[in-house]
């Protein structure tokens, strides 16, 4: 189950990954593109319009792009460490909530990153209700935790 959720994680962040890539690449396209305009419009290819307008505006449209290919690299770049040094400790704890339950289907799932810093999700199931409850962990501590809650910690911190 944690090494599901670990996959489900990395698969979303790979994904962000791959379509800042795509985004990267387009702006390249485009880039080469006005670059071969402006190599057309030099060789003389189109007399009625002025040069030096053309130019200027040219030299706008590429600055643009090439802020936006630097900002794009900056993401695909943060994104990409991020996956490698995201969520890198978990914990999960199957039990049942109250004694006339069986198959253990309330859990308490702990996410840390490498400073021992993130959340503790349970889910409390019952017959008729399903609660699901959030709380931070904060250099490997936690507040007001039940039981399962410590063990799903105890686990993520032993990895």
């Amino acid at each position: 189950m944690k090494d599901n959720i670990i996959y489900i994680i990395l698969a979303f962040l790979f994904l962000i990954n791959i379509i800042e890539f795509i985004q990267l690449i387009a702006l390249r396209n485009k880039q080469k593109r006005q670059k071969k305009r402006y190599d057309r419009l030099l060789r003389g290819m189109s007399p009625d319009l002025d040069l030096e307008e053309v130019l200027l505006n040219l030299n706008k449209s590429i600055s643009n792009v090439d802020k936006k290919i630097s900002e794009v690299e900056e993401d695909f770049n943060t994104n990409n460490a991020k996956s490698i040094s995201a969520f890198v400790k978990t914990g999960v704890v199957h039990y049942n909530a109250y004694e006339d339950q069986h198959n253990e289907l309330s859990f308490s799932l702990c996410l840390l990153d490498k400073t021992n810093t993130g959340i503790v999700l349970t889910s409390i199931y019952g017959r008729d209700f399903s609660n699901v409850y959030l709380k931070d962990v904060k250099n490997g501590e936690i507040e007001n935790a039940s039981p399962e809650e410590i063990k799903s910690l105890k686990i993520a911190l032993d990895e």
